[in-house]
């Protein structure tokens, strides 16, 4: 059996980048810096059925304080249609909402709407509020009864999540009165027959502009009263966050009014830590895909170095061409590491946000219990935030890698440069002694014949003999001085060539595993 309720209302939290803060909205692309009130003009547009603009009652000038209704507070009554009821410091339920007034709307049809246009920080805030007329406030209602009423004609509660939207999240907040019956029905009854029925109402699978329901989440109390909440954080693919809230006392909407602003405060630090996680996920898969180029870039110089070990040659022209465009990819990548640990410490900033709101909250209810929206906190937010660690770790090994591996081939290339300048050197060394040995041979063997024959002259024949041997000795003599360099050069420089080539064999190794 599905419950009846009294004719609920629907609070839409919405908030949006401000251009005028995020120069990334502005870089190449045209900037609409009116985009979430185009949004509202749109929802109310098709909630109340007539044409409203809410730009019309904006200040022209964007407040340089860190939170500011929007509202432009000097408009004469001329300006404010009759249906508009310019609620400048009145009471709202006999409650103040801090400087958070409203904009009051009154149409001919059974719902009335109030709109909170605010600059909240870095970013646009719209709270926006649909209840019943004050003659079907008491009035009992089946959800097929509800449908008639346009809980969200065309699906244009949910806003638009396209990657060029400015959009940083929402929350629909549904506040439903039940019925004396059904206030002592189990938690479970509640969410079968009313809030689960009532997320099918607001997300009905015929309209033309379909859009998948939330699923599920959990359920609690709130404030004492039963709570469903539908939208699974983790999964980010057209997040909408939707509480359901069944109350059973007329003054439980007060509970609302006394603490508006400080829920459009709490669900704004909620959707800046859902959005910053989000984009966490989408630098994430790219770094990954940078780091799998990195890796087999590695491999492929790893590969290439042993080739030619193996020949006992280093091409250092192609070595210097490979290690520019490693520290070109090594740049690329750390830049993407830099924007996951900003869209951390956005994590990070806002949870400590989000927990302080939560007791300015308890603060006016010290009475009331609200974990139900720690939860988030608490739970949700850290382990965001262990993920985006956990992750960065893992990244910043591959950047460690990659100085590693730098490093090593800065290193084979060094020795290389210095094996060739050494073999330079022992050959001109080599060839400085053999050609002394032979000059000094040759002169004394002259010397030598000349004595025994006592005749001075240009021979021929004992000229040939003379330069032959000559040669040969000097030959001799210089294969032996460039192997004797050549070994004590080596011994030497063994240890350090090692250290070098255990960095290769380290990186393989942590590549395995």
């Amino acid at each position: 059996m599905i419950g009846k309720i009294y004719l609920p209302t629907i609070h839409l939290f919405a908030y949006s980048r401000n251009p005028h803060y995020d120069y990334s909205l502005r870089e190449g692309k045209k900037t609409n810096y009116h985009w979430l009130w185009e949004k509202c003009n749109q929802i109310v547009n098709k909630k109340l059925l007539y044409e409203f603009d809410l730009r019309n009652f904006l200040q022209k000038e964007i407040p340089r304080i860190p939170a500011q209704n929007l509202i432009h507070q000097e408009l004469s009554e001329t300006e404010i249609p009759e249906y508009i009821d310019f609620n400048i410091g009145k009471h709202i339920d006999s409650y103040y909402i801090d400087d958070y007034f409203p904009l009051s709307i009154q149409k001919e049809n059974h719902i009335q709407a109030e709109i909170y246009p605010l600059k909240l920080y870095d970013s646009y805030a719209l709270g926006l509020n649909f209840y019943p007329k004050a003659e079907l406030r008491n009035n009992k209602f089946n959800l097929d009864e509800i449908k008639e009423y346009g809980l969200n004609p065309s699906n244009c509660l949910v806003l638009s999540q396209a990657n060029n939207s400015p959009l940083l999240g929402q929350t629909i907040l549904i506040t439903a009165k039940i019925t004396g019956k059904n206030k002592n029905k189990s938690s479970e009854w509640l969410k079968n027959n009313i809030a689960d029925q009532y997320i099918k109402a607001l997300f009905p699978e015929n309209e033309g502009n379909y859009f998948r329901k939330p699923a599920f989440n959990r359920a609690g109390k709130l404030f004492g009263k039963p709570v469903f909440e539908y939208g699974i954080s983790r999964q980010l693919e057209n997040y909408v966050h939707v509480l359901v809230w069944l109350i059973d006392d007329r003054d439980e909407k007060h509970i609302v009014d006394r603490s508006y602003n400080k829920l459009l405060d709490l669900f704004f630090f909620r959707a800046k830590v859902i959005n910053a996680y989000k984009q966490t996920r989408k630098h994430s898969i790219k770094a990954k895909n940078r780091n799998l180029k990195i890796e087999d870039k590695l491999e492929e110089m790893v590969i290439d170095s042993s080739k030619t070990k193996a020949l006992h040659h280093l091409n250092l022209t192609v070595i210097y061409k490979e290690l520019v465009e490693l520290n070109r990819m090594s740049v690329r990548y750390a830049k993407m590491l830099r924007d996951i640990e900003e869209h951390q410490n956005t994590i990070v900033d806002n949870t400590r946000n989000y927990t302080d709101k939560i007791r300015e909250i308890k603060s006016v209810f010290p009475n009331e219990s609200l974990g139900f929206l720690g939860f988030f906190g608490e739970r949700i937010c850290r382990s965001f935030q262990d993920q985006v660690a956990a992750e960065l770790g893992y990244f910043q090994h591959g950047i460690d890698l990659v100085d590693n591996v730098a490093d090593a081939l800065r290193g084979q290339v060094a020795i290389e440069q210095a094996n060739r300048e050494r073999e330079l050197q022992s050959t001109i060394l080599g060839i400085g002694l053999g050609m002394t040995v032979a000059g000094n041979f040759a002169s004394s063997y002259e010397a030598g014949s000349i004595a025994e024959n006592g005749v001075s002259g240009f021979d021929f024949v004992h000229f040939i003999i003379s330069f032959a041997i000559s040669m040969l000795v000097g030959l001799i003599v210089w294969k032996l001085a460039s192997m004797y360099f050549r070994s004590r050069y080596e011994k030497k420089q063994l240890i350090r060539q090692n250290n070098q080539s255990s960095r290769f064999i380290f990186w393989q190794n942590k590549r395995e595993q």
